[in-house]
């Protein structure tokens, strides 16, 4: 159960963080912020992106892990 909501959530942060950099388009300033190779930049446009939305405060990490 715990590893279904884990999936479900980083599928969530996935999409809502290709639907932020789609509506930001701020591809440019991401990438002035953070410099590293492409495999590693998207994820940390998703990162920065999960961050931002609420269901990190949804799902606290403690109850994920």
């Amino acid at each position: 159960m715990k590893i279904l909501i884990k999936i479900v959530v980083l599928r969530a942060c996935f999409m809502m963080s290709k639907e932020f950099i789609k509506v930001m388009g701020n591809r440019q300033s991401f990438s002035r912020l953070f410099d590293p190779p492409p495999d590693t930049k998207l994820m940390k446009d998703i990162l920065v992106a999960s961050l931002r939305s609420p269901i990190i405060w949804v799902y606290s990490p403690i109850d994920l892990f």
